[in-house]
């Protein structure tokens, strides 16, 4: 069977833009890397970028977070301690490039 060729989906509706999200006014100064990853939807040269999503949810008592780079096709899940741990971790893993990605495996 040959393989087929991928091809980029477009949108019925028109680009317009992430709207004005509301946060904490102090979250982008705190967490400048995670702000970048969850709410910028342009690359620097103004092509569209699909923003990440972050989950919490608890398994077993304890609190997980999930990181969803859709853009890149790539999840992280960390296991923390409070919300407040869970962001600083995360910062610091896209600030240090130490986060432990995975890579979405493509439907067959």
């Amino acid at each position: 069977m040959a393989a087929s060729k991928l091809t980029k989906q477009t949108s019925s509706a028109p680009d317009r833009g992430a709207a004005p999200v509301p946060i904490m006014p102090t979250f982008e100064g705190d967490y400048p890397n995670l702000f970048a990853y969850l709410f910028q939807d342009r690359w620097e040269d103004g092509s569209t970028r699909q923003t990440t999503t972050l989950l919490f949810f608890s398994e077993r008592g304890e609190l997980k977070c999930c990181v969803n780079d859709r853009d890149a096709q790539r999840t992280v899940f960390l296991t923390c301690s409070d919300v407040q741990d869970a962001l600083r971790r995360v910062e610091d893993g896209l600030e240090g490039g130490t986060l432990d990605w995975r890579q979405k495996r493509l439907a067959r």
